[in-house]
């Protein structure tokens, strides 16, 4: 089992807030949702939503962790399960912010 020291990544991640993604798009790039962090669901991550739920990983039991390097444990409502998703598809450079508040994030 891989465990992800979230302290100790930084990258350039587009992020959002579920709850506004309600009425307006994440990104100006129409692949890009907000998913849900699932140990936090007020906090997410704009991704492009490209992959299918058959080509992404269950998160760790404990529903935060998982099992491989630079993905993150999201929610996403495709998949009806916590799922591991890559962090490089929440790059702000593949989901450039709708509202251009993007942040650099500490996993």
């Amino acid at each position: 089992m891989f465990s992800v020291d979230f302290s100790k990544i930084h990258a350039q991640t587009a992020t959002c807030y579920p709850t506004g993604c309600t009425t307006s798009p994440c990104s100006t790039n129409v692949d890009c949702e907000c998913l849900s962090l699932a140990s936090n669901a007020a906090n997410g991550v704009c991704a492009a939503v490209v992959l299918s739920c058959t080509s992404v990983l269950p998160c760790n039991p404990d529903n935060v962790t998982c099992p491989i390097a630079n993905t993150v444990c999201v929610t996403n409502t495709r998949c009806q399960r916590p799922v591991c998703y890559p962090l490089a598809l929440a790059d702000i450079q593949v989901c450039p912010s709708s509202t251009a508040t993007t942040t650099s994030m500490r996993f």
